[in-house]
């Protein structure tokens, strides 16, 4: 939500109740609604400590689950290529990536600071296929990282699964039309979308009486674009 036109609503007290997504200066809106008594949920807020009415999706837990599905498969040579990191989900997914590593007693092949754009995935491949080392496995930090990655290895004859494993995240509309099909981390929207609005609903009837936020577990979806090693 634009700030001119959270401002107007707050103004004309034209409203019972806020959802607030993704806010990137949520502080600044929570001290305005709590000013005022409106009541809020955020979803996929950026600080924790305004957890307390919000639902987020656990992060770490698929940056984790997305690393030991490669492992799994026998990948020890993997990458990640980070989002903006601005972001929670950025930080959380790195740190899952990492922690699932630890216990396996590996390290990162490398750890890359991008965006959440096409353009990181494509100019991060391209510039290991310049240095001539590839890893064997990427856990991309999106679904669009993902799609440049597999873009820029394909188009070098480098073939995804077989010689480089590529996990996205998010579960976008493209996963599902690459190809290969994109095995990704999905964020279940329905439920978050659902989980949000039974919350502003309980604040607003005055029935939730005690400050909770939500995380909820994402979902690992499995698809053509990894395989064992020495798959195909």
């Amino acid at each position: 939500m634009e700030s001119d036109e959270s401002h107007y609503l707050f103004q004309e007290d034209r409203v019972d109740g806020l959802i607030l997504l993704s806010p990137m200066e949520e502080s600044k809106y929570i001290l305005e609604l709590k000013r005022r008594g409106i009541p809020y949920v955020l979803i996929d807020n950026q600080q924790p400590e305004n957890d307390a009415y919000s639902v987020t999706i656990d992060n770490y837990k698929g940056g984790y689950a997305a690393t030991t599905h490669l492992l799994e498969l026998g990948h020890t040579s993997i990458a990640h290529i980070c989002g903006q990191e601005m972001f929670r989900s950025t930080r959380e997914r790195r740190s899952g990536f990492l922690r699932a590593l630890q216990d396996n007693g590996l390290t990162p092949f490398e750890i890359v600071h991008g965006e959440f754009e096409i353009a990181s995935g494509y100019e991060t491949c391209k510039r290991w296929l310049v240095e001539n080392k590839l890893p064997s496995a990427i856990f991309a930090g999106d679904d669009h990282i993902a799609l440049g990655a597999i873009n820029a290895l394909q188009e070098s004859g480098v073939s995804v699964p077989g010689r480089v494993s590529i996990v996205g995240y998010d579960d976008h509309y493209i996963a599902s039309k690459l190809r290969p099909h994109l095995t990704t981390v999905r964020q279940p929207a329905d439920r978050i979308a659902r989980a949000a609005a039974d919350m502003l609903l309980g604040r607003i009837s005055a029935k939730m009486k005690r400050a909770a936020g939500m995380h909820i577990d994402p979902e690992l979806i499995v698809r053509e674009s990894t395989v064992a090693v020495g798959g195909s």
